[in-house]
């Protein structure tokens, strides 16, 4: 929540009409999109790894959610 929250403040402060809350996962496995897909459930909204999807409207801010996976070669560097 406190992302979230974050996401909602920086974009109220800078007078944008979105935001996003977005997860950088560097597992390969999509390790822990379990547990991010029920939060945004939490909204109604379906979650999908590599996908920026819309969430709600949260006091005139559209706030949208994302997940993403970092390449693997980075992770040998």
């Amino acid at each position: 929540m406190h992302r979230i929250a974050s996401a909602v403040i920086e974009a109220n402060r800078f007078n944008a009409r979105h935001a996003l809350m977005l997860v950088h996962s560097f597992s390969q496995t999509h390790e822990w999109f379990e547990d991010y897909e029920r939060f945004v459930a939490l909204f109604g909204a379906a979650a999908q790894p590599e996908k920026v999807v819309p969430v709600a409207d949260l006091g005139g801010i559209s706030l949208h959610c994302g997940w993403v996976t970092g390449e693997e070669h980075y992770l040998r560097l």
